[in-house]
């Protein structure tokens, strides 16, 4: 099973908990090529992930999943770094 991971005051889980009550789905993209984010990376994509989550009361992550891939033809001309980091995964909160 793979470990629960903590970034931002978020966990996240690429499993969905028992006791896990949904609030939200998040899908998340990042290094767009239009702006100074150059070299980002699956840590980048978890803050960014859980500022969100936390501003919309969840502090969970459940069914987690991300993955990068070679941006377009217009990113590779404008930005350093061509990789687009994607992640989504259902925002909620554990009950007791």
């Amino acid at each position: 099973m793979p470990p629960v991971t903590e970034r931002g005051g978020v966990r996240f889980d690429e499993k969905q908990p028992e006791k896990f009550q949904k609030l939200f789905h998040l899908d998340t993209k990042i290094n767009t090529g239009f702006g100074h984010d150059q070299l980002k990376s699956l840590r980048d994509v978890k803050e960014a992930m859980a500022r969100e989550a936390r501003a919309r009361g969840a502090d969970y992550i459940a069914n987690f999943s991300y993955g990068q891939k070679n941006g377009g033809i217009l990113q590779q001309l404008w930005s350093l770094d061509n990789v687009l980091w994607f992640a989504s995964g259902d925002a909620g909160i554990l009950l007791d």
